[in-house]
């Protein structure tokens, strides 16, 4: 564990030289200063924080240890935003029920009040996830305030509020935000944007463009356009006139659906879950399987895995079943 910190150290370390050493010359007397990147931001620093100082880390393998640091990182500099972010961050990992929000909300807040623009991101995601009234709209403007001021994966992934109400007036800003983000190369903003289209406008002028979107984004790279194409393939029940565009095919799309959930997918581990809850004639019902993805697809997945097995959703836990299942063989 010590090595692997050395070396993220030393990888940030290296990253943050080459960076300035390329725009500062070396007759330079006033050579740019790079902030210093603390414990903290080699422990928690986001891939979507593009004001990182440190390498983006995926998932934060300890919490424990990366709250400590954090903490101390942030009692030496309390008011700078990053550090704000970073801690909140690692707050968020923490785990909570469905309904609670998140402990990383309150410094994802001031973040974003000092203009931290991953924070103002970050919280339309938290917003998202919460049960509670007023939650979604919280999360839309978030969101929206980030994509403006040119937040690529918030541009990339607005196109999902669509659906709500109070985005509705703002749509025409959405899809232009959308296709700022496909032009500066986010293949998934493509495949959110189809999916907009589909399933959320139910136009069914732009149906063709939006299945071409799909195919070019999984071209690109998109697990998220696999997912939906695998959805459109397996499900009986697509949008009136899908059909003439993709053709029902469950082996297909099952295909596709277990490529995206094999690499990490949430979204087409979620659809597998129901699709071996016997949701459809062509797959037939596998308990095991369905449990087994639903709990790959987070905490949405979990909730409806205890919903299906009819389960008290505050104490169901996916380890605890998982570890049942492993035992049963």
């Amino acid at each position: 564990m010590f090595g692997v910190r050395i070396g993220r150290a030393l990888g940030s370390a290296l990253a943050l030289f080459v960076f300035y050493a390329g725009t500062a010359s070396g007759a330079d007397t006033d050579a740019i200063k790079s902030p210093i990147a603390t414990q903290c931001d080699i422990l928690a620093s986001h891939p979507h924080d593009y004001e990182r100082v440190a390498l983006p880390v995926k998932s934060i393998v300890n919490v424990a240890e990366a709250r400590m640091v954090c903490e101390a990182a942030l009692s030496r500099d309390p008011e700078n935003p990053r550090l704000l972010f970073l801690m909140g961050r690692v707050l968020d990992q923490q785990e909570r029920e469905y309904w609670e929000l998140s402990a990383g909300t309150p410094y994802f807040e001031r973040a974003a009040a000092r203009g931290y623009l991953a924070a103002e991101f970050l919280l339309g995601v938290v917003n998202s996830k919460v049960w509670g009234r007023g939650r979604f709209r919280l999360a839309f403007f978030h969101m929206l305030r980030a994509a403006r001021a040119g937040h690529l994966e918030a541009m990339g992934r607005i196109s999902l509020f669509m659906g709500r109400r109070n985005a509705q007036k703002h749509r025409a800003e959405i899809i232009a935000l959308t296709r700022k983000a496909i032009a500066r190369g986010h293949a998934d903003a493509m495949a959110n944007l189809a999916k907009g289209y589909i399933f959320v406008l139910g136009d069914t002028e732009r149906h063709e463009e939006a299945v071409d979107m799909l195919f070019e984004a999984e071209k690109r790279g998109s697990l998220e356009a696999s997912a939906i194409i695998g959805q459109l393939q397996t499900f009986e029940a697509v949008p009136a006139g899908i059909r003439d565009l993709i053709a029902e095919n469950t082996f297909g799309g099952l295909r596709r659906l277990l490529n995206a959930g094999e690499k990490g997918n949430r979204k087409a581990a979620f659809i597998l879950g129901m699709l071996y809850s016997g949701t459809t004639f062509a797959i037939p019902r596998d308990r095991k399987k369905m449990i087994t993805w639903l709990c790959r697809a987070g905490r949405r997945g979990e909730y409806m895995v205890a919903e299906l097995l009819e389960k008290d959703v505050r104490k169901f836990r996916c380890s605890k079943e998982l570890a049942n299942l492993e035992k049963a063989g």
